[in-house]
């Protein structure tokens, strides 16, 4: 099963706290990738599923937030 993340640079015009914070959570990513792909306990697999599907939401506000700030005058 792959948890693979497609990376999308952030635009442009973005606050470079937003880039790095949009840079922490793809490196959270990989890391559960990572824990996901080396465990074999079933309740620590669905922790890590979870934990994923967290990640990505936050993830998708970050990228979100980054363009409401290009689109800005």
């Amino acid at each position: 099963m792959s948890l693979a993340v497609k990376k999308r640079p952030a635009p442009a015009g973005t606050d470079p706290a937003l880039r790095a914070q949009l840079r922490d959570c793809l490196d959270e990513l990989r890391h559960n990738q990572c824990q996901y792909d080396l465990e074999k306990e079933p309740d620590l697999i669905e922790a890590c599923i979870y934990q994923r599907a967290a990640l990505l939401c936050r993830y998708r506000y970050l990228l979100r937030q980054a363009r409401e700030q290009e689109a800005r005058p």
